[in-house]
């Protein structure tokens, strides 16, 4: 009885690390999302996406492809397609999100509309935002004073 007891235990314990590994994806893999840089609209096919790492798996899926190019410092994005931070000017890139669970919650959050979808202000980092089936994620510049 000890030994089943022991066995038992040790299967229930590798089920729950796999759920656990499972669950800490943020991307979808099936389906479409629709990915706006300046006025440029990409429809990324999920399936392709490699990656769990947010927006980053996407930007890494759409350079490959050919579509655009990227650059960061670290986690931070300074370059998508034809858009480019410019410290010295006070330009930066700026995300928005149509995924809930990724909006800005705070004082300086911004909303704005897109083809009928509300779009907020992302309050995480590009590699942890969370890429969803139908999602759309916008890139712009914004200028800080």
């Amino acid at each position: 009885m000890r030994k089943i007891s022991k066995i038992l235990v040790v299967v229930l314990c590798v089920l729950s690390i796999c759920t656990i590994l499972a669950s800490c994806g943020n991307n979808d893999t099936a389906g479409t999302m629709t990915l706006i840089v300046g006025e440029t609209e990409y429809t990324v096919d999920l399936s392709k996406v490699e990656g769990n790492d947010g927006l980053f798996a996407v930007l890494r899926t759409l350079e490959k492809q050919g579509e655009l190019t990227y650059t960061a410092n670290g986690n931070f994005l300074t370059q998508v397609g034809n858009l480019q931070q410019d410290a010295r000017a006070g330009v930066y890139l700026y995300i928005y999100t149509s995924v809930e669970e990724d909006f800005d919650v705070s004082v300086y959050a911004t909303e704005k509309d897109y083809k009928e979808k509300k779009l907020v202000s992302s309050g995480v980092g590009a590699d942890s935002m969370h890429v969803k089936k139908d999602c759309y994620i916008k890139i712009e510049t914004v200028l800080w004073a």
